[in-house]
Parts: C-alpha cells; structure tokens; sequence
C-alpha cells in the first residue's frame, strides 16, 4: 500500500515535470517566432505568461505540432474555451484558422455556424454591457 502512494506520487511529479517542459518549449519558441511583440522583451518571462496567454498565442503563432503539444498540457475543454473565447470572436480575421481548429480537434460539423454562433453571443454580451451601462 506505502509502495502504490509512493508510486503514484512519482508519477504525478513526472507528470508535471513533463507539463513544465513542454510549456517551458512552446513559450521558447512563442519568443523565437516573436510572438510577444507588443511588450518589453526582458518583461516576457514564461512565470508570468498564464496558461490563456500561452494557449492563445500558441494557436496563433505556431504550427499544428506544437497546437498538439497543448493538447498534452491542456484539457481540450480549457483550449476550447479559450479558441471561443479570444480567436471566435475575431470575425474573418481568423477565419480559415477557426474553421480549422473547429474541424480538426474540436470535432465540429458545421464550423462556419458554430463560430457565427459564438460571435453573435459575444457582440450580445457586448450589447448587454453597454445596454446596463447606459441605465446606470
């Protein structure tokens, strides 16, 4: 019993020993493919990039073997959230680049509807916000 606790524990630290490591290679070449434009180079630090931002700009800037990588970091559920919540949202900027994604690992039928679902729930909210803004 001592040995299957001890084991476990061992391998939840491989677990995420391996998560770091492969976190530690997206952000590296997040930085090579200049991802991180917008900000000061020095203040780029993969401590204070959180999972959204690494996720996100993952599925802008680099290709379709480090997007699985997210997948062996990131439930599907939490990378889903994220593509609805900043890349859905973005109208045909990232058109062709959601219809892929919806398609190939989010097993989307209808990608053009879905994500026209998406953008109207969010212009909505949007609508919503301004709307109560208004009243106050």
């Amino acid at each position: 019993m001592i040995f299957n606790i001890f084991a476990t524990k061992k391998t939840m630290s491989a677990l995420s020993d391996n998560r770091n490591q492969l976190r530690q290679s997206l952000f590296r070449k997040l930085k090579r493919e200049n991802a991180f434009w917008s900000y000061q180079p020095e203040s780029v630090t993969l401590r204070n990039c959180d999972d959204e931002t690494l996720i996100y700009k993952t599925l802008v800037h680099l290709d379709i073997n480090e997007i699985d990588l997210l997948f062996r970091i990131y439930d599907k559920a939490k990378i889903q959230e994220v593509w609805e919540r900043e890349l859905c949202i973005q109208g045909n900027f990232y058109r062709r680049l959601n219809k892929f994604l919806a398609c190939y690992y989010f097993n989307i039928e209808d990608p053009k509807k879905y994500i026209r679902k998406i953008e109207r729930r969010h212009l909505k909210s949007i609508e919503q916000r301004v709307s109560e803004k208004q009243k106050s």
